[in-house]
């Protein structure tokens, strides 16, 4: 999904909460057009070090997979297995459609069902439009999921806090928890991470890469 616009404003709680909830309806309103003309260019180099020494069929979990493009088709073009999740049901009716080679589930990741064996875990703009305590929540039951030898990519914000952002002109929220917290957890998990802060190859995105 889409990152956190440039021009990020703060808002009242009780706005945050409302802009959280209707996040998914925002997505969903756009299912169509997402994508438009957006290339790999700035996923690629980190694509690659995802699922470098992946054998063929690996399968790849995508969370906040949006419709499926533009990741999907070069995950299952380069031979990898990709199993999405998104929240937005339009998203998922699109993806089904236009990369019929994945396998799309509409679903919370914060509510995953119960998943077989995956080789590598992946949520490009997706997680940061969780809580700071979905975040917390959640990042450790990931890193359960990875066997030592496998890798996760995902974008985040630079900052502990709450933001919100624009999609095709609609509000969306973010959340982050600061960067130093994210990679205490890693390390508490036994893992090592990567923190790279607004990536200038990454149009600003905030990456963090566990190995």
């Amino acid at each position: 999904m889409e990152r956190a616009s440039s021009e990020t404003v703060t808002a009242s709680s009780q706005d945050l909460k409302r802009i959280l909830r209707d996040t998914a309806s925002v997505y969903s309103k756009h299912a169509e057009r997402w994508g438009e003309g957006r290339t790999l260019q700035a996923e690629e180099p980190w694509l690659q070090r995802l699922t470098e020494g992946l054998e063929p069929g690996a399968t790849v979990l995508d969370l906040g997979c949006g419709n499926g493009i533009p990741i999907g088709p070069w995950l299952t073009s380069a031979g990898f297995s990709v199993v999405g999740f998104d929240y937005a049901e339009d998203m998922i009716r699109v993806a089904k459609d236009r990369v019929p080679q994945g396998t799309w589930h509409v679903g919370d990741m914060t509510a995953l069902p119960p998943l077989g064996p995956c080789d590598a875990i992946l949520s490009w703009d997706g997680f940061f439009h969780l809580t700071v305590a979905q975040q917390r929540k959640l990042l450790p039951e990931l890193l359960e999921l990875l066997t030592p030898h496998e890798r996760m990519l995902l974008t985040i914000g630079d900052q502990e806090g709450e933001i919100t952002g624009e999609v095709y002109g609609d509000t969306v929220y973010h959340a982050s928890l600061a960067p130093d917290a994210y990679k205490s957890i890693i390390a508490a998990h036994g893992r090592k991470s990567e923190l790279v802060i607004r990536d200038p190859q990454t149009a600003g995105r905030t990456i963090l890469f566990v190995y």
